[in-house]
């Protein structure tokens, strides 16, 4: 338990030192490309998310749940063939895919994209594509090998070089020079995350004398409920921007493209210990020992959540003009649902790994799908009646579904979830509107209220967990 506070601590730390990298990336790109430049880059992005969910096949999941098993049970041998075999699997598939995007690259913007984008854009990122595909593979497989250092070390240089090259290029070549930087970035992650894999004494072997089928089998077997569901996931996500930007054109996307960023932002919390959660819920343990540490995990959700959040409504207006730029200013009204969301998103995952990790596989696929099928229909059917704060309220709307979902199937196993828990979560809920509505008044009232939230939080952690959070202080030193 105390190890996993440690790594959760030190990628916290990870975490806050990317996240200002990307607050000093956005400023810049909120004022060289402005909102109709984030639309294009949101339209872009999430198209080409779902063609790296078909060319990863579902893989990076898969990758660290059975990577994570091998290491434990010390079967060298069995990590290096399925690196291998994934590696290669994933290149080849990106390479046919790569020759279909340029071969039939005016099909897929007459009907997927929009006719503003530039064709250079598209072209970059096609290029881009084959390293955006190698990531999360050696990503995946990093995480189960557990080198958390390394995954440290490179979300830090990642974030620092990348903010380096849209100083530099975005100044001199405006939006071209962001998709020049993808393009860069994606060249980089390849080299340096597969010398990592190798540093850690796996090497990349392709035996064609060997049967890789038996080891290959269960791996591929549990990619692909993960492969059709990424597909579905990053799909719907495309399919989402796109009816936004059809309905209220691609300025409106890009300004709603922040209410999604800052919903990430927010999510460094969850980040900093959920590389560690599905590892370990991949784990043989206890239905006792399973229980404490979901709880744990959840508390720890709740009380990081709750301020950041409510900080982060509370001086919306301070933080858009600084991070960003007046011209996204309108985000504002929405952005307390947006990040209603994201907390439920976090708690959400909780139950996620713990479904994955113990290997239920037609549960995860039949949640998520719900949760897809209701966000684009909540939003097809809600935008008809509150126009744009439909944007945020299907968001909400499907993962309340899936959460239900989830937590009424693990209830059923003997899952158990604390009552000063679900308290807790419900205190989120209130806090949140009440942010927005002191948002709209002076910076004095803003800053008492943040005080004031600062001490409930405090007063309703219990002494176990106080005692906690002191040991994880003590024990912090960081890549210990």
């Amino acid at each position: 338990m105390k190890k996993f506070n440690s790594i959760s601590v030190n990628m916290l730390f990870t975490e806050v030192i990317a996240l200002l990298a990307i607050f000093i990336k956005n400023k810049i790109l909120a004022i060289f490309i402005g909102p109709n430049g984030f639309g294009i880059f949101a339209l872009l992005n999430s198209f080409f998310l779902f063609i790296t969910s078909i060319t990863t096949a579902g893989l990076p999941i898969s990758l660290t749940k059975y990577i994570a098993e091998y290491r434990v049970n010390e079967e060298n041998n069995k990590i290096e063939l399925v690196f291998s075999f994934s590696l290669l699997f994933s290149s080849v598939l990106n390479l046919v895919i790569f020759m279909l995007l340029i071969i039939f690259h005016q099909d897929f913007y007459k009907y997927f994209l929009d006719p503003s984008l530039l064709h250079l854009y598209y072209i970059l990122f096609c290029f881009a594509s084959f390293g955006n595909t190698i990531k999360p593979i050696l990503m995946a497989i990093l995480q189960g090998l557990k080198d958390f250092k390394t995954i440290i070390f490179y979300r830090i240089f990642i974030g620092l070089f990348e903010l380096l090259l849209i100083l530099v290029l975005v100044y001199y070549f405006g939006i071209l020079g962001l998709f020049i930087t993808i393009l860069i970035l994606s060249i980089f992650n390849i080299k340096y995350l597969y010398t990592s894999v190798i540093k850690n004494n796996i090497k990349f072997i392709i035996d064609l004398n060997r049967s890789y089928y038996p080891i290959i089998k269960p791996v591929f077997r549990f990619a692909r409920i993960n492969f059709i569901l990424s597909i579905i996931n990053y799909l719907s996500q495309f399919l989402f921007r796109s009816f936004i930007a059809k309905i209220f054109g691609i300025q409106v996307l890009g300004i709603f493209q922040i209410g999604f960023s800052i919903m990430n932002y927010t999510n460094i919390f969850n980040r900093a210990a959920i590389i560690k959660f599905l590892p370990t819920m991949s784990e043989k343990m206890s239905l006792e020992n399973r229980n404490i540490l979901i709880n744990q995990y959840i508390r720890w959700l709740v009380y990081s959540n709750i301020l950041l959040m409510f900080g982060i409504i509370v001086f919306s207006s301070t933080i858009i003009k600084i991070f960003f730029d007046p011209s996204f200013m309108k985000i504002i009204n929405y952005l307390w649902l947006f990040l209603l969301a994201q907390f439920f998103i976090n708690i959400n995952e909780v139950f996620q790994n713990v479904i994955i990790g113990m290997g239920l596989l037609k549960v995860h696929f039949w949640g998520s799908t719900i949760y897809y099928l209701v966000m684009l229909s909540s939003l097809i059917f809600s935008i008809q009646f509150i126009e744009e704060f439909g944007i945020p309220i299907s968001l909400l709307i499907s993962i309340l579904f899936l959460i239900i979902f989830n937590l009424v199937y693990l209830i059923k196993h003997g899952m158990i979830i604390y009552i000063n828990n679900i308290i807790n979560i419900i205190l989120v809920i209130i806090v949140l509107p009440i942010g927005l509505i002191l948002s709209f008044y002076s910076y004095v009232i803003g800053i008492i209220s943040f005080m004031i939230i600062i001490i409930l939080t405090y007063s309703i952690m219990k002494k176990d967990d106080i005692v906690l959070l002191i040991n994880i202080i003590k024990q912090y030193s960081f890549l210990k």
